[in-house]
């Protein structure tokens, strides 16, 4: 049985998932986890606990990613996903760069665009990037190293209207001296908005790096600090 698997909630009434992206089985997710991702299904951002997220650091080869390209406050996102969850959320300002630099990180992977299959995911994202809160569950198929793993998780546990500092950050995951390596795995992060990385800021309450560029960052905890509807 697996543990974690069985900890996670059902989906609210009403929540249709996006069938490209369905969880794995508990019996999928409890095999060799140096070869198979654990990915199990995530749960809402407004619970206290962290998504699980991938354990393989293989990336995309072989897989067929499927991915969309909509207008969001921030200006476009692109979200991309694979069989097992989402693997992508990127902010830009151009829908062509956008999907050039999917295709770059990807190489080995099938890149499809399914605007259609993947409207219901884009919404909530789109959402996000306005300042919402995540309102239903969500599956990820997010891959990094185990020290990025440690700092992606924990930025999950920033709640919405709040922000920790890099060093504050370092201290949660139990590697304090590590800031600036928390620093870099924040800028790492391949999913903006579903894990927050832009909660983080700098010990003089500047705002630090951002990925997706400042700008977006500040306007991201601007709205966050609205309430929700």
């Amino acid at each position: 049985m697996n543990a974690v698997a069985d900890a996670m909630p059902d989906p609210p009434a009403g929540f249709r998932a996006c069938k490209r992206c369905a969880p794995e089985s508990a019996s999928a997710t409890g095999r060799d986890a140096l070869h198979t991702p654990l990915v199990v299904r995530a749960i809402s951002l407004l619970e206290d606990n962290a998504m699980p997220v991938s354990a393989s650091v293989s990336g995309a080869a072989g897989e067929t990613v499927f991915y969309t390209v909509v207008p969001c406050a921030l200006g476009f996102v692109l979200v991309a996903i694979t069989s097992r969850g989402v693997h992508r959320v990127v902010l830009g300002d151009d829908p062509v760069v956008l999907e050039a630099t999917l295709r770059e990180a990807l190489p080995a992977a099938a890149i499809v665009r399914d605007d259609a299959e993947l409207g219901d995911l884009s919404a909530s994202i789109v959402a996000l990037a306005s300042g919402a809160a995540l309102s239903h569950a969500l599956s990820l198929d997010v891959r990094g190293t185990a020290f990025q793993q440690r700092v992606w998780r924990e930025l999950q546990r920033i709640r919405r209207g709040e922000t920790i500092t890099y060093a504050e950050l370092a201290a949660r995951i139990g590697s304090p001296t590590a800031v600036r390596a928390v620093g870099t795995a924040c800028g790492a992060n391949p999913v903006a908005l579903v894990v927050p990385c832009h909660r983080v800021v700098r010990a003089d309450g500047t705002l630090g790096g951002y990925a997706w560029g400042v700008e977006r960052k500040a306007c991201l905890l601007r709205d966050e600090q609205l309430p929700t509807a």
